[in-house]
């Protein structure tokens, strides 16, 4: 109810929901005890209610498990909620939140993709490499240690060529411009589709495709997702 636009994207955190308008403006409902909604308030929504704040209209929208992110149509990153791990990616790693969007540091430009999963984000880079930042407990940013960040930091291995990039809980994957892809952090399940149940990797690893295959759309993640899905075509 009362939803003002046309909706283009939608993004599900632990107990809440943003919605991307074809306007550019940001909609949000449900739980908001740390301000995961942005709209400047504790309240919870039952109805949509507007994100406040956004100096530009979105153009994506990402959800953690208790944060939100919106990335503007200039290229830069506001995130608003919880902060977890360093989950907000301003530079602190206390979990004191944020009720209404704040300058992602350092992603003032240049962003083409953002994702978010459980309390890690990422983000794609108009030249083809990532950063991430938040929890790092399994390896999920993908910067090569076991250490959370509260900045993004570079992902490494991966610095140029990615065109696509998704987050599970405690995982992510990235798909290249030639078809190639690639995945890392926990691995419990096989989610790194390496051959095994074991093993989180800290650094992106590439993972096999089959004979005569490339990768051309991964499925998108979500908060806990620990399953990926893979398109797949002749190369």
């Amino acid at each position: 109810q009362g939803l003002p636009a046309r909706v283009t994207q939608i993004a599900v955190g632990l107990q809440h929901v943003v919605a991307l308008m074809a306007d550019g403006s940001v909609m949000a409902w449900g739980k908001n005890g740390v301000g995961q909604l942005g709209d400047g308030t504790n309240t919870d929504r039952s109805t949509p209610t507007p994100v406040t704040g956004l100096p530009k209209r979105a153009a994506q929208v990402a959800v953690g498990s208790l944060t939100s992110f919106a990335l503007l149509a200039d290229g830069s990153v506001r995130s608003w909620g919880a902060n977890p791990n360093g989950a907000l990616g301003i530079g602190k790693s206390i979990s004191n939140p944020e009720t209404s969007p704040v300058q992602v540091t350092g992603l003032t430009s240049g962003v083409a993709q953002i994702a978010a999963a459980y309390h890690s984000a990422y983000a794609l880079m108009s030249d083809g490499s990532l950063q991430s930042w938040g929890n790092n407990n399994s390896g999920q940013l993908g910067t090569g240690t076991p250490y959370d960040q509260s900045t993004p930091t570079p992902v490494t291995r991966l610095t140029s060529g990615v065109v696509q990039v998704v987050a599970g809980f405690a995982n992510a994957y990235a798909r290249q411009s030639d078809g190639s892809l690639w995945s890392w952090g926990s691995n419990s399940y096989g989610m790194l589709a390496n051959g095994s149940s074991s093993n989180s990797k800290r650094v992106p690893v590439a993972v096999p495709v089959p004979s005569g295959r490339e990768v051309a759309q991964l499925g998108s993640g979500s908060t806990y997702a620990e399953t990926v899905f893979v398109v797949t075509k002749t190369g």
